[in-house]
């Protein structure tokens, strides 16, 4: 195998911008399993940890596809996986509605062995959650504060609502990130009635992904579908 061989990929993904970097030949972006907010099953996230961002891995497929990088080379996987940013509140929700409710809780305890492979300082980690939780800096503890969590996730809806028809719709977007008792709890507050679809999986979520991508070059890349014949 040449040395250009040796580079080729073995998917292709869509990642935010800021993981480009043009002066960083060998900028990592680490993938790691974490539990799904709505799901409470394991899967795969990426982290940068310059940004300290936790990213979330979607695999979109096609039947009999492929990919075709460089007009060169064939890459059978033609699934793209979409590496976009999520916020680390979704991630602690179940976690503090369990947890820290009613009482506050040292941030130590709170976080399970997942987050433990993550390099965030209790100083990052407050710093996010202070806009959902009552932070008790000296004890390096927290509770979570229903009023904050409401003010916001409306926030979130009116962020999303701008680029689909509904609150509504905005609403069930966001409930890929919460669990049941969650979603009915916010419903109420938010007064959504009627359209919220939350029991409908919207995507693909990429269950185990064991890999390290290297950014060393940019590739264009197109892709071509076989379409079975009516």
């Amino acid at each position: 195998m040449s040395s250009s061989d040796s580079l080729l990929p073995e998917h292709v993904f869509i990642v935010d911008k800021r993981l480009l970097s043009a002066t960083n030949s060998e900028k990592k972006l680490n993938f790691i399993q974490l539990t799904n907010p709505r799901t409470k099953q394991q899967q795969s996230y990426a982290f940068d940890n310059q940004s300290k961002t936790i990213f979330e891995v979607n695999q979109c497929t096609r039947s009999h596809s492929s990919w075709f990088i460089d007009d060169q080379y064939v890459l059978p996987d033609g699934s793209m996986y979409l590496v976009t940013p999520i916020h680390l509140n979704f991630l602690l929700l179940p976690l503090l509605w369990s947890q820290a409710r009613t009482d506050s809780i040292a941030l130590s305890k709170l976080l399970d062995k997942s987050f433990q492979q993550i390099d965030f300082d209790d100083e990052f980690l407050l710093d996010k959650l202070d806009s959902i939780c009552d932070i008790d800096s000296k004890k390096v503890s927290v509770k979570l504060n229903e009023d904050k969590l409401i003010v916001w996730l409306r926030d979130r809806v009116d962020r999303l609502k701008k680029h689909v028809d509904s609150d509504e719709h905005a609403f069930d977007l966001i409930c890929e990130y919460l669990t049941d008792d969650l979603i009915e709890f916010v419903q109420k507050q938010l007064n959504l009635h009627g359209n919220v679809r939350y029991d409908t999986p919207i995507g693909q979520k990429l269950a185990s992904l064991s890999t390290t991508v290297v950014t060393k070059k940019t590739v264009e890349v197109t892709t071509k579908s076989k379409r079975s014949k009516k």
